[in-house]
């Protein structure tokens, strides 16, 4: 099982965002390649032996994915 995406966010009420002269306002937080859960004992488990030798569940020559996290914030005019 693999959670490759997610994101979640918060719309301010509109009687706040009016004090700032907006619309509306979201803050949100994104995460990719967050949780892999596996019995595989490699990096990744999508890439098998592609491009490369596996031996004994070790990726040779291959990195994890990276996990990345990325926040932000919407105005609307």
């Amino acid at each position: 099982m693999r959670i490759k995406n997610i994101q979640l966010g918060y719309t301010l009420p509109e009687k706040l965002s009016k004090k700032i002269k907006s619309n509306s306002i979201r803050l949100y937080v994104s995460v990719n390649n967050l949780l892999t859960v596996t019995q595989y004992r490699g990096f990744d488990p999508e890439i098998g032996s592609v491009g490369g030798a596996l031996a004994a569940g070790v990726d040779y020559g291959f990195y994890p994915q990276a996990r990345t996290v990325m926040g932000g914030f919407n105005f609307k005019f």
